[in-house]
Parts: C-alpha cells; structure tokens; sequence
C-alpha cells in the first residue's frame, strides 16, 4: 500500500505513483520498509499513528436548516411570490391563497427529496465493502501452533491500513487503496468509472508485465 503526506502537490504524487509501479519488487519493499511477511501488528500501529488512517476526506451534508432555506429560495417560488403579491394587490384572494398553497407543497417536496437522497447516499456507504485481507507478520499476542506460519491474514477495517501493508485481494474485492501488485493470476478489474471501459482489464505485475511485451516484441 502506498500513501502521500497532504501537502504533496497532484503531480509530484503523479510521478511518486508512476515510480512505484515501475520499480522493482525488491526497491519497493525497501522503499516501504516491509517484505511479503507483512508489517508486524505493532509496527502498522505506529504508521496509523504518523499518517493517519485510510480514507478520503468527505464533504458533510449540509443539515436540515441549509437544506429548508435551500428550498424555500428556489426560483420557482419566487416567480410564485411575486404572482402571490400581485394577487393581493388586486384583491384576488382565491388566487393568491392558491399560490400560497402552491409554493408550501413546493417547498415540502424539494426538502423531502433532498433529504431522502442524503438518507439513500449514506446507505451506499455503509453498503460499501469496509475491511481489507492483509498479511501480518505476527498474531495479536495469540501463541501460535507448532506448524503454524509466522505470518497470517487478517481481515482489518480499510481505514486501518497502512503504507507497506501487503493486501490480498480475492474476487470480488474493492481494491481499498493505492496498490502495487507484487503477484497475481488471473486478475481482472473493472475500472470502468476511471476509464470507461466495459469489460475488466486483466492485470500483471510489472515485471510479469514486461515479460509479455518482450514477448509480443
């Protein structure tokens, strides 16, 4: 996993993302201080600690009040305001109680809806896959068995991991960060927000990758 500080301007990360995926295996385990064992439980705790945990800043939606006067200020209720005023100067009561009546249920509407589409975005959210598979190179303090591997998957919170965290993905999965692929099979992904390609891109390794170029040169 790999992680720029805030201040870091867009294309110094262009060319920092650029870097890690040309480079090597080995340069850049080096460069992230791991290896394919993973960080140890104790040492992702202390990089959550200095760059702050995975996840994008959101915008907060705005609340209720914002979003009554937002209603309340639509044109369309002003052109009716207005006819509402003409109305009462003239002395048509009947017609100025109806435009009345109109921009009450045009500003109940608007305020409904809005609200409601806030309710169905946050429910999205909530809908999106919200833990990672990585390798950590010891257990949480659990003794391990004899002929158990000192280093296991665990399934973490995405806004838990941490640059150098070695992430396995599986089918299905939601790629939780920006990653360098150190081994795949038969891996595709859909990138078609980013693209706008339909089918699912297979994807390699970059030393597996220059492989087949070599090949097909």
């Amino acid at each position: 996993m790999l992680k720029n500080s805030n201040n870091t301007t867009n294309i110094q990360l262009f060319h920092n993302l650029v870097e890690a995926a040309l480079a090597s295996q080995e340069d850049t385990l080096k460069r992230l201080n791991t290896s394919t064992n993973g960080l140890s439980w104790a040492e992702a705790r202390k990089r959550i600690e200095y760059f702050g945990p995975n996840e994008l800043t959101s915008q907060k939606p705005p609340g209720w009040p914002t979003i009554l006067f937002d209603a309340i200020r639509h044109p369309f209720n002003g052109v009716l305001t207005i006819l509402a005023i003409v109305s009462f100067a003239t002395n048509d009561i009947k017609a100025a109680t109806v435009m009345i009546s109109m921009i009450v249920i045009s500003v109940v509407l608007r305020f409904w809806q809005e609200m409601k589409s806030i309710v169905q975005a946050e429910s999205l959210r909530n809908l999106i896959q919200n833990e990672a598979t990585v390798v950590r190179s010891e257990n949480k303090g659990v003794i391990r068995k004899p002929n158990q591997l000192d280093h296991t998957a665990s399934d973490i919170p995405i806004r838990e991991l941490v640059p150098g965290d070695i992430i396995k993905l599986s089918a299905g999965d939601l790629v939780p960060a920006d990653i360098r692929l150190l081994e795949s099979r038969d891996l595709f992904v859909t990138q078609s927000a980013l693209t706008g390609e339909a089918m699912p891109v297979e994807k390699y390794e970059p030393e597996r990758e220059t492989k087949r170029k070599d090949e097909r040169v």
